[in-house]
C-alpha cells in the first residue's frame, strides 16, 4: 500500500489531529492565564483608585491646614478649614468620611487617642486639645462656630474645645501649631479585594 504525503511532510489524517491538539493546548493555556490576567487588571484598577483617593485626601488636608494657619486666631478658622476640606474632597463620597479632628499639634505630631475615639461633635481641652467633627459638620453654617465671638469661644460653638480665639499665633512666643486629621474609608469598586 502506497501512502501519499502532503507537502507539510505529514500524512493527511495526522494533520487534523495535530491541529485539534494545538487548539486544545491553547484553550487550556487561556483557561489558566485568563483568570490571572483579570485579577491583575482588577488589582491595578483598585490600586489606582485607592492611590487617587489618597492623593485627593492629602491635597485637601494640605489646603485645609494652610487655610486654618492663614486664619490664625480668627473665630472662623475651623469653619474655613472645613470648607477648604469639603472643596478638596469633592471626589470622595461624604459617607466615606468618618471623622475630622482639628488638634493642637504644638507638642505632638498626631491627635490624642481620646480625640480619635470620641463621638463628634466633641473634643477635649488642655495640652492635647482638639475639636472633633463628622462629615455632617462640613455643611454647618459659620454661626455654629465661634465666628462672631470675642475673647473666648461660646459654650454652644462646635469649635469650643480647641478654641480658635485663644490660639497663640505670635511667632516670638511658642505659637500653637494646628494639625488636621481625617479618617476616610475607601470603598473598593470591584469588591474583589475587600
Amino acid at each position: 500500500m502506497k501512502r501519499r504525503y502532503h507537502s507539510l511532510g505529514q500524512p493527511p489524517s495526522d494533520r487534523g489531529t495535530a491541529s485539534r491538539r494545538e487548539s486544545a493546548a491553547i484553550m487550556v493555556e487561556v483557561v489558566i492565564v485568563f483568570p490571572v490576567l483579570i485579577v491583575v487588571m482588577m488589582g491595578s484598577l483598585e490600586f489606582g483608585m485607592a492611590w487617587r483617593d489618597s492623593t485627593t485626601v492629602a491635597t485637601a488636608l494640605r489646603t485645609s491646614a494652610r487655610t486654618v494657619a492663614s486664619h490664625g486666631n480668627d473665630g472662623t478658622a475651623d469653619y474655613y478649614a472645613l470648607q477648604a476640606l469639603k472643596a478638596g474632597l469633592s471626589g470622595i463620597p461624604t459617607a466615606a468620611i468618618g471623622r475630622i479632628v482639628v488638634y493642637n499639634a504644638s507638642s505632638f505630631t498626631a491627635p490624642d487617642l481620646l480625640c480619635l475615639s470620641m463621638t463628634a461633635p466633641g473634643g477635649q481641652t488642655g495640652t492635647r486639645a482638639c475639636n472633633v467633627y463628622t462629615s455632617a459638620s462640613l455643611a454647618l453654617a459659620s454661626t455654629s462656630f465661634s465666628s462672631s465671638a470675642t475673647g473666648a469661644c461660646p459654650a454652644a460653638a462646635v469649635d469650643r474645645y480647641f478654641c480658635p480665639l485663644t490660639r497663640d499665633v505670635v511667632q516670638s512666643t511658642v505659637a500653637d501649631d494646628v494639625g488636621i486629621y481625617i479618617q476616610v474609608r475607601h470603598d473598593f469598586v470591584t469588591k474583589l479585594f475587600g
